[in-house]
């Protein structure tokens, strides 16, 4: 996958999905710090150096209408 068809993935859509709250993670703010996120996650990709660890928990999450969804949380925030 090349990095324009990569970026693609991370719409307004995605970044408002952590705004509201969807996520009960930190949410970057502004336009460079969500660019410099999603370089950083692709170049780690594309040299092969990204690769995420075991979970360390997971969330769950009403995805409405009585389903649940089942997130690995690889990092706990504390």
């Amino acid at each position: 996958m090349n990095k324009a068809d990569f970026v693609r993935w991370f719409t307004r859509s995605f970044w408002e999905a952590f705004a509201k709250n969807t996520f009960p993670i930190e949410i970057l703010q502004t336009l460079a710090e969500k660019t410099a996120l999603v370089d950083s996650v692709y170049g780690g990709i594309v040299s092969a150096r990204y690769a995420p660890e075991i979970p360390e928990t997971e969330l769950v999450m009403n995805k409405g209408h009585g389903v649940a969804r089942t997130t690995p949380e690889f990092c706990s925030q504390r």
